[in-house]
């Protein structure tokens, strides 16, 4: 009986020693397959297109500044096209670059494709990293994707104003921790913008950024760029509130420019509001081309919105724009935005 006792014992564990041997090779073996896969480089690609239609209540002659009558120019037009392609490398590097088409400025028959950026991130910690190459401006993101969120609509007041620019050639550093509600940056660029020439070494800037999100509910920013070139030494600051709650935003960003004896200093609000598809948005402005003069120009935009899904969003809007001296400019915008 014991013989027969010891031999099942040494058949059993022959049978089981190469399972657990071979076995555990096996699961050895997925786990490096799975942190292979992990770690290599994985390429995304969206895009998202702008299209609308425009008609003018009232037309200004830019050289008198009065109204033309009996003409209302209207047009449908396509605004932006990106084409985004995101790719991460490994667990420490990641890249981006997008491919934008857009109307040539005062040319109605042309448009022309360009990079609009192109960066290689470089992630230091969980909520610190680099990011060099034609990168994009903190300060300008939050307000467009935060703030705002209608670029399908218009810019922000501050890129339209030419007070900064979505993209540089350039290189920043920035502290991003969303759950704190913290965020800062600061970087040094070329100040040429993305379009001409993007590689000038006429000027530098060198700025800093920063908000924070208190109580999930106010939001506090600002941003002050320093610009040195052969002439003159160039300083602007901005800041930003922000009401943030469930269904409605309500924002104030103050800008202000000092180019030698040259001051000037603009004020704009931000309004919206969304219920389930349906939303309002509101943009003001004002600027102050020279606080020494009365030379002022002034410019509010009120409109309703419907998004069908997460995708795809309409939006019709009213624009008055004018100044001290010209007559009132008035158009009505029809707009959209496919996301895919």
């Amino acid at each position: 009986m014991r013989k027969k006792f010891l031999l099942l014992l040494v058949s059993l564990c022959l049978v089981m020693f190469p399972t657990y041997v071979f076995g555990g090779e096996e699961k050895v073996e997925q786990q490096k397959v799975e942190q292979k896969s992990s770690s290599e480089s994985k390429i995304s690609v969206d895009s998202e297109i702008f299209s609308g239609y425009k008609y003018s209540l009232s037309t200004v002659d830019k050289t008198t500044g009065k109204k033309i009558s009996g003409e209302h120019p209207n047009t449908f037009h396509l605004g932006r096209v990106y084409l985004n392609f995101k790719g991460k490398i490994d667990e420490k590097f990641s890249a981006k670059i997008t491919v934008d088409a857009a109307p040539v400025k005062d040319v109605n028959t042309n448009y022309f494709l360009f990079v609009k950026y192109a960066f290689l991130q470089y992630n230091i910690s969980k909520n610190l990293y680099l990011k060099g190459g034609l990168i994009d401006n903190p300060f300008h993101s939050f307000i467009i994707g935060v703030i705002w969120k209608h670029l399908f609509v218009e810019n922000n007041y501050g890129a339209v104003l030419k007070y900064w620019n979505s993209a540089e050639s350039g290189a920043y550093i920035r502290y991003e921790n969303k759950e704190m509600g913290v965020d800062a940056a600061f970087g040094i660029n070329n100040g040429s913008g993305f379009k001409q020439n993007p590689d000038s070494d006429e000027r530098k800037d060198v700025w800093g950024y920063g908000r924070v999100f208190l109580a999930k509910t106010f939001h506090l920013g600002g941003y002050a760029s320093y610009t040195i070139n052969e002439d003159d030494i160039i300083l602007k600051t901005s800041l930003l509130a922000a009401f943030d709650v469930k269904y409605a935003l309500f924002g104030y960003n103050l800008l202000f420019e000092k180019n030698g004896d040259l001051k000037r200093m603009g004020h704009s609000i931000y309004a919206r509001a969304k219920f389930d598809n349906y939303g309002f948005h509101v943009k003001g402005g004002y600027w102050e081309q020279d606080t020494s003069l009365d030379d002022n120009s002034k410019d509010i935009l009120v409109g309703g919105s419907f998004s069908p899904s997460e995708k795809i969003s309409f939006a019709l809007s009213g624009k008055i724009s004018w100044n001290n001296q010209d007559d009132k400019n008035m158009i009505v915008m029809l707009d959209s935005v496919f996301l895919f």
